[in-house]
């Protein structure tokens, strides 16, 4: 079961380059492990990019 909080919260990290608190390097799509939420962070990320909203 995903939980769309933790993606919205992870996609925005992506968007605007925040921090990843396991590396403490800016959060790439590559950190996520689980193929579900993956999938569903770089669907979202997709999503909201053509509607030009950097900041959700």
């Amino acid at each position: 079961m995903i939980k769309e909080e933790i993606v919205k919260i992870v996609a925005k990290r992506i968007m605007n380059n925040g921090v990843n608190p396991k590396t403490g390097k800016p959060y790439v799509a590559d950190d996520i492990t689980n193929k579900d939420y993956k999938k569903a962070v770089n669907r979202f990320i997709q999503e909201n990019a053509k509607n030009g909203l950097k900041k959700i």
